[in-house]
């Protein structure tokens, strides 16, 4: 039985100790005190259950024994807080630090201006742009506009953080690394698709709750530091995009996502385009590797 609470911080869990260390104490610095911390550990090796439950006790801790995958595990805790009639529900990643301010004006943008929402997401190491807003893909005909490239990194992505990105605003997809939700949403959505293992989840369920009439909105009043490798960081970034278990789930994530939404023979037509996007495709990786 959970304790009573009105929202929930849903974590999903894999060999993410080193990450929880920061992550856990930025939430227990939280101004907002309603709440209640579930995390699902998928299977971990590193000792992140004994730690969790030796070191924060006001944790909800479910050990999955598996890797059920992100979406897996996230339905998993959404389920559990459901039924506990919890009524704000935040998707939160393990390696990501909030300001005190996060759950505040989270809770605040459900009750004024969005139905789900998402802050702006800085990388950890840099400061650099992680998610600040994407474009909004209306049909069929957006994504055959645009690269590839555009379709699997969010816009700005990398950019030093700015006044531009100061603005709310509503948008096409968020992010699941950070993303609050209304249990009134979820009740006409539905939960994540567990086809997408990991990548793409949160896209398909941002579509639906598009599709359903919901804003989604982005909003820079609080501020989330992922703490992912920079671009550059990784080294050789199109191999990391297109060549690594990263690129796999992007990719496959990413023709799940087609073929759900616009069809097998669309899905196909897009993979015909692709070839004629490998000019921008190494234009961009010019740029990235220059910047």
């Amino acid at each position: 039985m959970l304790e009573k609470k009105s929202l929930a911080v849903i974590i999903p869990n894999w060999n993410g100790k080193k990450y929880l260390v920061e992550c856990l104490p930025s939430l227990q610095k939280q101004h907002f005190k309603d709440f209640k911390t579930i995390i699902l550990d998928n299977g971990s090796s590193d000792g992140s259950v004994d730690w969790i439950t030796k070191t924060h006790p006001e944790v909800h801790l479910i050990d999955n024994k598996k890797n059920l995958g992100f979406s897996g595990a996230i339905n998993k805790g959404l389920r559990l807080a459901m039924d506990q009639g919890y009524k704000y529900f935040v998707l939160l990643n393990q390696d990501t630090v909030v300001q005190e301010n996060f759950l505040d004006a989270g809770i605040k943008m459900l009750d004024s201006d969005a139905d789900v929402c998402c802050p702006k997401i800085l990388y950890y190491s840099n400061k650099t742009i992680w998610y600040a807003g994407s474009p909004i893909f209306r049909g069929y005909g957006d994504f055959m506009k645009n690269h590839i490239i555009k379709l699997l990194i969010e816009e700005s992505h990398g950019e030093e953080d700015g006044p531009q990105f100061d603005k709310q605003k509503e948008v096409g997809f968020a992010s699941g690394c950070s993303l609050f939700i209304r249990r009134d949403v979820l009740e006409k959505v539905g939960l994540l698709d567990e086809r997408f293992f990991f990548n793409w989840e949160a896209k398909d369920f941002c579509r639906r709750v598009r599709n359903a009439g919901y804003r989604l909105m982005y909003f820079p009043d609080t501020v989330v530091l992922h703490n992912v490798p920079y671009l550059k960081d990784t080294g050789n970034v199109f191999k990391k995009y297109f060549f690594s278990k990263t690129g796999y789930w992007q990719i496959t994530g990413f023709l799940k996502y087609m073929k759900k939404h616009f069809g097998l023979a669309r899905t196909i037509l897009y993979v015909l385009k692709v070839p004629f996007d490998v000019p921008f495709i190494l234009w961009w990786y010019y740029k990235k590797k220059k910047s």
